[in-house]
């Protein structure tokens, strides 16, 4: 009974989780890759069904792709890289694979609803005080992608399947 009780504790207060990956941590200087090409992110997560959905395409068309210097970005809560062979039969280079940084996931709450929500809000915020030429990136959500061109200007595009 106790164990039970532990599980939906577990299962319905995620914060109480801790983040894991298998992957590096995104920072703004993995952008700088190559200077004289833009820029794609695509953010997606291993806990959206549709985003799963987008990266299989999205990945075929990035290892094809020589014009962008081509990035993953997973929420990194639940995210590994078995979970990840598992879901996708597509070969993938985990070398362009990276995780929101753990530091978009830290709260002083001791139960915080949403938490993947939030660290990718706290993640945009940031890149956009990077990069302050940008669009706005309203709307910005998992399974969409970020496009930092030559001139540093942060936009972002929907994927369309």
């Amino acid at each position: 009974m106790q164990k039970y009780i532990l599980w939906l504790f577990i299962a319905f207060f995620p914060s109480t989780q801790k983040v894991y990956a298998q992957t590096k941590e995104f920072n703004v200087e993995d952008i700088n890759i190559n200077r004289q090409k833009p820029t794609r992110i695509f953010v997606t997560a291993i806990w959206c069904s549709p985003c799963m959905g987008k990266y299989k395409i999205i990945n075929e068309e990035f290892s094809k792709d020589t014009i962008y210097n081509n990035i993953v970005l997973f929420d990194a809560s639940g995210f590994s890289l078995t979970k990840l062979k598992r879901i996708t039969s597509n070969n993938f280079d985990s070398a362009f694979l990276y995780t929101i940084p753990y530091k978009f996931y830290k709260s002083n709450s001791s139960i915080v609803f949403n938490l993947p929500e939030k660290a990718l809000k706290r993640f945009i915020i940031d890149l956009k005080a990077k990069f302050p030429k940008n669009n706005g990136l309203t709307n910005f959500w998992y399974g969409d992608i970020l496009i930092i061109d030559s001139n540093h200007f942060l936009k972002s595009e929907k994927v369309k399947i």
